[in-house]
């Protein structure tokens, strides 16, 4: 677990630096609480598969960024008082976006690993 807290922290020192926000500290929060998400995911369910391709990369990709962006999109409402209507259109126009987006990127770049690292799927 402090292996991924490490590298949500990473993330999150890398995110606040790049990123656009009037609030960019919040990714040191947000950041880490996405990469605890996918530690729980990758080490609490089994190793499910359809045929040879591995669902586990995908719902922990998927979570672990709506777990980021969600928390992102509170506390950004919470600190400006952003009004609700606001804090859903932000949700809907850029996590959900995002999480699909991170999904497909994270799942093309894990085939290939797959076959490197000789990662077989194995029903649980």
């Amino acid at each position: 677990m402090s292996g991924a807290l490490v590298i949500g922290i990473v993330g999150g020192v890398v995110s606040m630096l790049t990123s656009k926000s009037p609030n960019p500290y919040l990714n040191l929060i947000t950041e880490p609480a996405g990469a605890l998400a996918c530690y729980l995911i990758v080490t609490t369910l089994p190793n499910l598969s359809i045929f040879k391709y591995m669902l586990k990369p995908i719902l922990a990709t998927f979570i672990g960024t709506l777990a980021s962006g969600t928390l992102y999109v509170i506390l950004n409402a919470v600190f400006f008082a952003m009004p609700t209507p606001v804090a859903i259109g932000a949700f809907v126009s850029v996590v959900l976006p995002t999480a699909t987006i991170n999904t497909v990127i994270a799942y093309v770049l894990y085939l290939p690993s797959q076959k490197i690292l000789n990662l077989e799927p194995q029903n649980v």
